[in-house]
């Protein structure tokens, strides 16, 4: 199903369109880097969802860039290895994700991916969080290509925690 801007999918509510949620799985704030990078280099996964302190963020591969050495670092690759194994998720964490309700629409949430410049946005289901939405599988879901395959059920439910 293809939509356009005019189309009703558009006033569908996010919780009603499971297609639309990235894959993603649930990470402790003190996984290390080098645990992190492994599932989202694994091709299964598109975001960690990482809760510290009540606040929700959604980690990409970008999110871990950051932190990263420089690739003109003169560290020898045992050293960089080491280096990922100390640094935790922790040190990737900006500000909290933004945020929908999953029954907002979802015009709503490409309101607020564009207002977080493209960032992953959260959806919040009354027994917490229901999913990640990126603008990968928001694309993917309007163009009704098939190629988002996340999770509606709650986080704590779908998602295995490294």
């Amino acid at each position: 199903m293809t939509a356009g801007l005019g189309s009703p999918l558009f006033d569908t509510a996010v919780g009603d369109l499971p297609n639309v949620f990235a894959r993603h799985v649930e990470c402790a704030v003190a996984a290390s880097v080098h645990e992190a990078l492994a599932m989202l280099g694994s091709g299964r996964v598109d975001a960690l969802l990482v809760i510290d302190h009540g606040a929700a963020y959604a980690l990409t591969r970008g999110d871990f860039e950051r932190v990263l050495p420089s690739p003109a670092t003169a560290l020898a690759r045992h050293e960089i290895r080491e280096l990922l194994g100390r640094l935790a998720v922790r040190h990737a964490l900006r500000a909290p994700a933004r945020a929908v309700r999953a029954d907002a629409s979802l015009g709503d949430a490409v309101g607020a991916l564009r207002d977080g410049d493209g960032r992953p946005i959260v959806v919040l289901a009354d027994a917490g969080v229901m999913g990640v939405i990126t603008a990968q599988s928001l694309l993917a879901a309007i163009a009704g290509d098939g190629t988002a395959r996340g999770s509606a059920e709650p986080a704590s439910m779908a998602a295995r925690t490294v």
